[in-house]
């Protein structure tokens, strides 16, 4: 009994033991999961911005470095500006504003240079056939301008002497081209009408446009919109004013169309008269083309109101719609304004198209015109 009892302490010394290992076993692995978790989180903070830390030391670390930043910025204001980089700056504006005066003046100048080269330019609708003068050499002042400015109205004003040039190409190639009757006549028109369709394009496409008054009422298509009165509603008025105007250009277009047509085609009888598939590609090449220059480039490196002054300038030194020439460039102009509003291409192309053919006689005279009467003598004779 005596050695039972003897061994029954020495067991629960035993269990002592083990449950003393057990405990500090237990205190060792939390303490070396606390490390780790500590080394992960000291990882983790390190690699991000103090504003993601998430302990409470952390956050009291980054409130104590951004009162640091406050101290430092109040402590070391910013260095003041050096006056001479202030006298840079202003010479440099001075500079800018001086050549903007510049080229504003050469462009003013050119523009004119245009307008009488276009007086002095024979009329592509006539029986001759197209020629090389001396003025033509104005297109080479404008390609200049355009290389030194990168204005794309230049390229436009600088269409015609370009045409002329590759015209009188085509004829020396094709001697048909240069005869004085109807059929030839309409040849060079549609030529003269896709190589300024083309060369619209290329403009398009490959320029970019330099418009003046952008950020002005002088930008607005509409500028007469922006009175103190109406600037308030001017989207509104805006809005609508575009309708009308759509409106307008598309009921016109249908109804120069039907008239044409029905002149063109004896009252609706027949559609095989004389010359008139030529008619229509000839209005059409040459509505398109005109639309492509005039609104989708002219306009666009300008404004509404300069481009619509200068188309109806143009047709004062060189139209030969109306008898008098300023009522004709006033009512050029005023299409070409309303055009401009539109800011629907197709829409413009297709009324500027029927136009043209509902004018189409005007343009190409029909056999049998005084104009032809040379010709039919001399063919009697």
């Amino acid at each position: 009994m005596e050695e039972l009892e003897q061994e029954v302490p020495d067991e629960r010394c035993a269990d002592q033991a083990l449950k003393d290992r057990v405990k500090t076993c237990d205190s060792l692995a939390s303490t070396h999961a606390a490390q780790d978790i500590f080394q992960v989180r000291t990882e983790v903070t390190d690699g991000l911005p103090v504003e993601k830390w998430n302990t409470p030391v952390e956050h009291s670390v980054n409130e104590v470095n951004e009162i640091t930043e406050v101290q430092v910025k109040i402590e070391d204001p910013e260095p003041a500006k050096d006056p001479k980089e202030d006298e840079v700056e202003v010479a440099t504006e001075r500079e800018w504003t001086f050549r903007k005066k510049l080229l504003m003046a050469w462009y003013l100048a050119m523009t004119v240079v245009y307008f009488v080269y276009r007086s002095q330019e024979i009329s592509i609708f006539t029986p001759a056939a197209f020629e090389l003068r001396w003025q033509d050499s104005a297109g080479l002042l404008f390609a200049l301008s355009f290389l030194m400015t990168r204005k794309p109205s230049y390229l436009i004003y600088a269409i015609n002497p370009f045409r002329n040039v590759l015209l009188v190409m085509l004829q020396a190639i094709f001697p048909e081209l240069s005869e004085r009757r109807t059929n030839p006549e309409y040849y060079r028109n549609i030529c003269s009408a896709s190589i300024q369709l083309c060369c619209g394009c290329a403009i398009w496409f490959f320029t970019t446009p330099q418009p003046i008054g952008d950020g002005t009422s002088w930008a607005l298509q509409m500028p007469c919109l922006d009175g103190p009165c109406l600037r308030e509603r001017r989207p509104c008025f805006q809005k609508w004013f575009i309708r009308v105007v759509n409106s307008l250009l598309l009921l016109t277009g249908i109804a120069a169309t039907v008239i044409a047509l029905e002149e063109q085609t004896d009252s609706f009888r027949t559609l095989h008269t004389e010359d008139h598939g030529w008619k229509i590609i000839l209005s059409i090449v040459l509505g398109i083309s005109e639309e492509v220059s005039w609104r989708s480039v002219y306009m666009a490196d300008n404004n509404n109101s300069i481009q619509a002054f200068t188309w109806g300038m143009n047709h004062v030194v060189a139209g030969t719609g109306i008898d008098n020439p300023w009522v004709y460039g006033i009512v050029s102009a005023a299409y070409a304004f309303l055009l401009g509003v539109s800011p629907s291409v197709g829409l413009r192309c297709f009324n500027h198209a029927a136009v043209e053919y509902f004018v189409i006689d005007n343009l190409v005279k029909p056999e049998g015109h005084p104009i032809w009467l040379p010709q039919s003598v001399s063919h009697i004779v």
